[in-house]
């Protein structure tokens, strides 16, 4: 729950400095017509800009950490177990 809570306030953030900068990126844009280049690389940058913190949240909301040893090693013991199991109900070892 915590995870969605801080995903809704870096959104609202994120929407609202895109906007702002969506803002100035147009109104440099009228103020100077004949830069069509540098618009293009502008635009390119702020693209960049706003991609990677939304793939920098979804990995955080999405993603879990990394397993402990202790973890990692009770799902292997519990593997382990569950192979030995379905073994001995084949019949392939005693």
């Amino acid at each position: 729950m915590t995870g969605w809570i801080i995903a809704v306030v870096y959104a609202s953030g994120y929407i609202i400095t895109a906007r702002k900068a969506t803002v100035m990126l147009l109104d440099d844009l009228v103020e100077h017509d004949d830069r069509v280049g540098d618009f293009v690389v502008k635009v390119i940058g702020f693209l960049l800009g706003l991609v990677w913190p939304l793939a920098l949240l979804v990995v955080l909301v999405t993603g879990s950490l990394p397993k402990t040893d202790k973890q990692i090693r009770a799902e292997l013991a519990a593997r382990d177990a569950r192979i030995a199991e379905l073994e001995r109900e084949l019949g392939i070892r005693a």
